[in-house]
């Protein structure tokens, strides 16, 4: 069986793998395509981050004594890494 960690390290070279390819190459067609396609692996995702973020509150892993540094509490209730804190609205890749 494959582990969470081993699934995402997949995922996450699949994804570098798309990014790095050229799209201005691409067809009308297929950039249509590809548009969709990325905006339903961008809903799963975020599924996917929503019952990670569910599971992390009903842990209370952000009051947990001991707890990874890494994540805390955001507002609205969701659990937020300090590596997506660092980043400003409307500063790319401000740190």
């Amino acid at each position: 069986m494959t582990t969470m960690d081993e699934a995402l390290a997949k995922v996450s070279k699949a994804l570098a793998k798309v990014t790095s390819r050229p799209v201005a190459t691409l067809s009308d067609e297929a950039l249509i395509a590809s548009i969709v396609d990325t905006y339903a692996f961008l809903v799963q995702l975020n599924a996917a981050i929503a019952a990670l973020e569910r599971e992390a509150r009903s842990r209370e892993l952000q009051h947990r004594k001991g707890h990874d540094p890494a994540v805390g509490a955001r507002p609205h209730g969701r659990i937020e890494t300090q590596r997506s804190t660092s980043r400003r609205p409307g500063r790319m890749n401000a740190r």
